[in-house]
């Protein structure tokens, strides 16, 4: 565990181009009582501060930079110059690809940058205070849809299929047996096969665990839609 006594808030380093949503974050982590030490719009400016002496416990960065540099880049050169610090990727790119690359790279995380204040709250506290690696859950299932499974290279979820990511995050979402059938067009026969299949794989016993092991991989963040098309 990294956890930072209370005393001391948390520090991040904000590297964003575009102003505006720098001024979004920067006032939502104000408001958390998180002190920004830093907002740079290039990895070339990230890496002098930090040779100047600047610290933080956790880097937020835009995939793509103005310096023609991206995120992965920089947290490869960080981490090649001995700068220990932790990286979220908040980016409007959801490719495949790009969220791969980034975790490979070692980033601890990966969020859209369309999503709501809670997450990023939660991503950041995930990262930095449990040492755990945090993924969109919508980002999850983008994951999915290509390869019809899933293992992660920077986290523990063990390999699980679309439609156990579906009932995983209904199942965090206080679903009953009957509503996912419903929601799912499936039998709830198949939805307790899964479900038997899910504690499995996530080795756990009953239900109530089952939605604890959700519960910390975020799948309540952001629950599935209520438009069938849109799963």
């Amino acid at each position: 565990m990294n956890s930072k006594p209370a005393s001391q808030p948390m520090r991040i380093i904000l590297v964003e181009n575009h102003r505006l949503m720098a001024e979004g974050v920067e006032a939502i982590l104000g408001n958390a009582g998180i002190v920004i030490t830093g907002v740079f719009s290039s990895g070339q400016q990230v890496l002098k501060a930090l040779q100047a002496g600047m610290t933080a416990d956790l880097i937020i960065c835009d995939l793509w930079l103005e310096d023609g540099q991206n995120g992965v880049q920089l947290l490869t050169q960080l981490q090649a110059d001995g700068f220990a610090i932790p990286m979220l990727i908040l980016s409007v790119d959801e490719t495949p690809d790009s969220i791969r690359m980034a975790l490979q790279a070692g980033a601890r995380g990966y969020l859209p940058k369309d999503c709501l204040s809670p997450e990023l709250l939660k991503a950041i506290y995930r990262i930095v205070q449990d040492d755990e690696v945090y993924l969109s859950p919508r980002l999850l299932t983008i994951l999915v849809s290509k390869t019809g499974s899933l293992k992660s290279p920077a986290t523990d979820l063990p390999v699980l299929t679309k439609q156990e990511l579906k009932i995983l995050t209904l199942v965090a979402n206080e679903y009953e047996n009957q509503e996912i059938a419903e929601k799912l067009f499936i039998s709830v026969g198949t939805v307790e096969t899964h479900r038997k299949n899910l504690m499995k794989k996530l080795n756990v016993k009953n239900a109530i665990a089952l939605a604890n092991v959700a519960n910390r991989y975020g799948f309540t963040v952001d629950p599935l839609p209520d438009r069938p098309g849109q799963w």
